[in-house]
């Protein structure tokens, strides 16, 4: 069955924090951990704002993919047919969604569902505070952010009349595939010093004169769309009075895997590792 995928990657903020025996435990560890804890488990009950959702059927390839049924529990009315009369009864449903996690390179592939969640931010924002409360005893903190597309941002840049507002949102985490990034090294420094979780950049320009170009301040935009990070512009376009916009949220890259239930086909997992792996680079986003 052909499902469609959006990817996004987790970045946890850093620290020293040691555990109660007096070795470091890596925050790549402890996501491992809560993640080998699902799989044990096979089903987990979380409860969330009065609500519950499940994380059920949980399957490992190799040591680093795991795959994942996420679901929200719901109250449904149902209508059956007996021999007189047709009855209404009431039933919980645990609908689901896919989540396909790669802890090597901090990716997640989230089915798109929206009869179970209308949009993403809610699966996201879901997924970050269950992480969080594994994390809090260990002083991490994790995000979770949209994977942009090869082209979107910079085809807007280039074919917009006038530009007025870029914001960047800017996380400075310790992955070892990103380490020699000009910017990852600025942002830990920063970091280092003031012991900020996220740097914001706000550039203005009131008669719509912003420059934006590749060579300066497009390397920290290629780092947000391609690392992790959150970006609105607001623009026109053709000389319109509407102003537009443009953000991290409507440039997700996403893709169709052909899945069947409960991952039974270990050439379709092995498949999957080698797309995650290729689209950690944004030059395979197309």
């Amino acid at each position: 069955m052909r499902r469609r995928f959006y990817a996004f990657r987790y970045l946890i903020s850093e620290s020293d924090q040691l555990n109660l025996f007096g070795e470091e435990l890596t925050k790549e560890q402890i996501i491992i951990d809560i993640l080998n804890r699902l799989e044990k488990d096979r089903k987990t009950i979380w409860s969330n704002a009065s609500k519950k959702y499940l994380f059920a059927g949980v399957e490992k390839h190799k040591e680093n993919l795991f795959f994942v049924k996420f679901a929200r529990e719901s109250n449904n009315t149902v209508y059956i047919e007996d021999e007189d009369d047709i009855m209404k009864t009431k039933i919980l449903e645990a609908r689901y969604i896919y989540l396909i996690i790669d802890t090597d390179y901090q990716v997640i592939l989230i089915e798109q569902n929206k009869s179970i969640f209308q949009n993403f931010k809610t699966v996201t924002g879901l997924l970050s505070k269950y992480f969080n409360e594994g994390l809090v005893n260990h002083f991490y903190r994790l995000n979770i952010y949209p994977l942009a597309t090869k082209y979107t941002f910079w085809h807007q840049v280039e074919n917009a009349d006038s530009i007025y507002q870029l914001v960047l949102k800017l996380n400075a985490p310790n992955m070892a595939f990103f380490a020699d990034r000009h910017t990852q090294r600025i942002l830990k420094i920063i970091k280092a010093e003031t012991n900020n979780e996220q740097l914001d950049i706000a550039l203005k320009n009131t008669d719509g004169k912003l420059e934006i170009k590749r060579s300066g301040i497009g390397r920290w935009i290629d780092y947000v769309r391609e690392i992790g990070g959150k970006y609105i512009m607001k623009f026109k376009d053709n000389d319109e009075d509407e102003m537009k916009s443009i953000s991290s949220s409507d440039d997700v890259y996403n893709t169709e895997l052909n899945i069947e239930d409960d991952f039974i086909d270990e050439k379709t997992k092995e498949n999957i590792s080698e797309k995650i792996a290729n689209i950690s680079d944004i030059e395979n986003r197309e």
